[in-house]
């Protein structure tokens, strides 16, 4: 039987309030929805390594046992394979127990693979003044001026394509890319706070501002959209940074992925991380060691913290293992 675009609207909505409550009841009082802590997840963003096609990935997607799944808003990458409402309907529902699914979306980083890169930026004088030099650990991402209006309406316009694909939230990346302009490379330190002579505020609080734009974008268009950033947890020391976002996201807290980190590294970001809890921000942490006893003992601290913990490949290209606590 032929359903209506109405009927379909609505079985939709219907769907999505049932996956809410099955989830548990949403924060309320903020700006964004908040994703509840004891929401176990995973991030593959390379899907195109799960299976050959959209449909098998789909399929097998739909069949992981986590609340949130985080995937690339492209099968591939590419914009020939974004995919469709129906997929993503299919991830969301295809199981028993209804899972949110997340697009990923850099706000910090140019990339070269995208629809909004043009032919003509493969030559540096051709390209907009926004876009700065390429990110020298990732082939083809390029630094930006993130509070460049040409640059964010290009990411809006991703924004609202990820809305109309039918996702329930974003995965904010390179949210730390305020980082960039704090460095010294003279003296290999960062200058906290650091004022961007381009609009007279901290480059942090342009962060602040460009995120918080996006949560109101993509809540006035869908209502109960969510909004989780990764990294850049200085930004929490804003209140109204807190308010405009669902839960932080933390790579690399307690090991770089082969030995553990520093025990002043880790007190600096668990200082931040406690204005999350405070605000009543769920914690998730992605690490990607593989040595059996950092495993071990990452999941203990993910227990202390609490947060909820993925361990997983660095690519992000396999299911990793999710704990919840």
């Amino acid at each position: 039987m032929c359903m209506s675009v109405e009927a379909k609207r609505l079985l939709d909505t219907f769907w999505a309030i049932i996956c809410l409550w099955t989830m548990g009841p949403v924060l309320e009082g903020s700006e964004a929805p908040k994703i509840l802590p004891a929401s176990s997840f995973n991030v593959i963003l390379q899907a195109d390594k799960l299976a050959n096609s959209r449909d098998q990935a789909s399929e097998k997607l739909s069949k992981l046992k986590q609340n949130i799944v985080i995937i690339d808003y492209s099968f591939d990458g590419s914009e020939s394979q974004k995919w469709t409402p129906r997929h993503i309907h299919n991830i969301k529902f295809s199981s028993r127990r209804p899972k949110l699914v997340l697009a990923y979306l850099s706000i910090g980083e140019a990339e070269s693979y995208r629809s909004y890169w043009q032919n003509k930026w493969k030559k540096e004088s051709s390209r907009p003044n926004f876009i700065l030099t390429e990110n020298p650990h990732w082939e083809g991402n390029f630094k930006v001026k993130f509070w460049d209006s040409k640059w964010q309406s290009l990411v809006i316009k991703s924004l609202n394509e990820i809305i109309d694909q039918g996702f329930d939230g974003v995965f904010l990346d390179i949210v730390d890319g305020f980082e960039y302009f704090e460095f010294q490379p003279g003296t290999g330190d960062y200058l906290d706070n650091r004022i961007n002579k381009e609009t007279n505020r901290s480059y942090r609080e342009d962060m602040v501002a460009w995120v918080k734009r996006i949560s109101q974008r993509a809540r006035f268009r869908k209502p109960g959209f969510f909004v989780l950033p990764q990294n850049g947890a200085q930004l929490l020391s804003f209140p109204i940074y807190c308010r405009s976002i669902s839960g932080i996201v933390v790579e690399d807290l307690w090991t770089d992925g082969k030995t553990k980190n520093s025990n002043d590294t880790v007190d600096y970001k668990s200082l931040y991380l406690k204005k999350a809890r405070k605000s009543m921000l769920p914690v998730y942490v992605i690490e990607y060691c593989q040595d059996k006893e950092l495993k071990k003992n990452v999941i203990q601290w993910s227990r202390q913290l609490p947060a909820s913990l993925l361990i997983t490949d660095r690519d992000l290209g396999t299911l990793g293992v999710s704990y919840t606590f």
